[in-house]
């Protein structure tokens, strides 16, 4: 008789899913933690993105264990929080442009001074 492996491979997919479904538990807790701190302190960006980073997590975990379930309830977390990180993103990216606008325009006015300031006794 042959042995195709079959029982190892349920085995090894238990083990899988038990490893899978540990670490949901933990990333889990993680959320559940980084909501009591927004709690006290709403615009704690840094705590916004560990708990979008766990449920992004969650939801690669669910997908492999087939469980749509946990999926929708981490997707639900993502896109709960993924406002605040794509606002915080065009902030950033408003305040680079902006500084780029603004040093050859400072420097500009610098120059102009400069060149008026030996026309003037007073400046």
């Amino acid at each position: 008789m042959i042995n195709l492996g079959i029982s190892s491979n349920m085995a090894l997919e238990q083990k899988y899913e038990k490893i899978f479904r540990n670490e949901c538990d933990i990333l889990f807790a993680k959320i559940i933690h980084g909501l009591q701190k927004l709690a006290s302190n709403q615009q704690n960006v840094l705590e916004i993105k560990k708990i979008v980073q766990s449920a992004d997590t969650i939801i690669g975990n669910a997908r492999f264990l087939e469980d749509k379930k946990i999926e929708q309830i981490a997707m639900t977390i993502v896109k709960s929080f993924g406002y605040v990180l794509d606002i915080e993103k065009g902030i950033n990216e408003y305040c680079d442009s902006r500084d780029r606008f603004d040093r050859p325009v400072n420097k500009g006015v610098e120059d102009v001074r400069y060149r008026n300031k030996s026309k003037f006794l007073f400046y």
